[in-house]
C-alpha cells in the first residue's frame, strides 16, 4: 500500500491504499509505521540476497536466517515451562526490526555469510555471492 505526502495530509497512491481508505470513517485515528522508498528497496535487497545465498549453499532460508540471528547477537534464550531452552527471535518484520537495525543486521550478517558459508562454496557461486555482499 502506498500513500504520497500533500501538505499535512497522506494521499492514496495506489488501488489497495485508496480500497482502505475508503473503508475508514472519516475521524478515525490510524497508527502507520511508513517505509521510504529507499527503506523498502533495502529491505527487499536484503530479503533476497538471504534467499539467495539459502538457496546458493543448499541451507533453509529460515534455518539459515535463524543461524545470521544467533551469530550476530540478536536472539535470547529462554526456558519453557517444560525447563527446555531454545533461542528467541524477534521478527525481521518492518515493525520489529526498523532499518536501522535491519542495516546493522545485514553489515553483521555480511561478515558471517563471508566467514561462514562462502568458504564452502563453488567458485562460481562464492562469485556470486560476493557480489550480493558489495
Amino acid at each position: 500500500m502506498k500513500f504520497s505526502i500533500g501538505k499535512n495530509a497522506l494521499m492514496p497512491d495506489d488501488s489497495v491504499a485508496v480500497d482502505f481508505m475508503k473503508a475508514q470513517t472519516i475521524g478515525e485515528r490510524l497508527t502507520i509505521y511508513a517505509l521510504t522508498e529507499a527503506e523498502r528497496k533495502f529491505r527487499a535487497f536484503v530479503f533476497m540476497a538471504l534467499t539467495k545465498i539459502a538457496k546458493v549453499a543448499n541451507l533453509d532460508n529460515d534455518e539459515m536466517r535463524a543461524a545470521l540471528m544467533i551469530d550476530t547477537g540478536r536472539a535470547k534464550m529462554i526456558r519453557l515451562p517444560d525447563g527446555h531452552r531454545v533461542h528467541a527471535f524477534k521478527s525481521m518484520n518492518a515493525m520489529s526490526m526498523k532499518h536501522d537495525d535491519l542495516a546493522a543486521f545485514w553489515e553483521e550478517a555480511k561478515a558471517v555469510i563471508k566467514r561462514d558459508i562462502v568458504p564452502n562454496l563453488d567458485d562460481d557461486d562464492s562469485k556470486e555471492i560476493e557480489e550480493l555482499l558489495t
